[in-house]
């Protein structure tokens, strides 16, 4: 899968945050469920954890932490369709060997030759 293809669809749910200040003046936001929806053109991810923001005293974000407890990745079957299908195609070719192999080592290795 191509992670450099393009992001078509990003998607950033958070529950309604838990809001405290450390000793220090910095404003934290906890979220206890979040979850996060990215597409690309072959692969949609979706993860669910929390999230901890830390704000500092201009609002910049010097710290953001995920915890990641759910993750998926789902493919689309349009970009496996390829690939399965040349495995069928490799299995159909292993099976009709095995079913001809005795046939062909006899006419090799023996000196067989089938009568016409």
């Amino acid at each position: 899968m191509k992670y450099a293809s393009s992001v078509i669809y990003e998607f950033l749910l958070l529950e309604c945050p838990f809001e405290s200040k450390l000793t220090s003046g910095l404003i934290v936001l906890e979220h206890g469920r979040a979850v996060h929806e990215i597409t690309y053109d072959q692969l949609h991810n979706i993860s669910k954890g929390e999230t901890r923001i830390i704000f500092a005293h201009n609002f910049k974000i010097p710290r953001w932490e995920c915890c990641s407890k759910d993750y998926e990745k789902l493919l689309f079957q349009s970009s496996i369709l390829p690939k399965v299908n040349k495995l069928f195609e490799a299995i159909e070719l292993a099976l009709a060997f095995k079913r001809d192999a005795p046939r062909i080592m006899l006419k090799g290795f023996c000196g067989y030759h089938e009568e016409r």
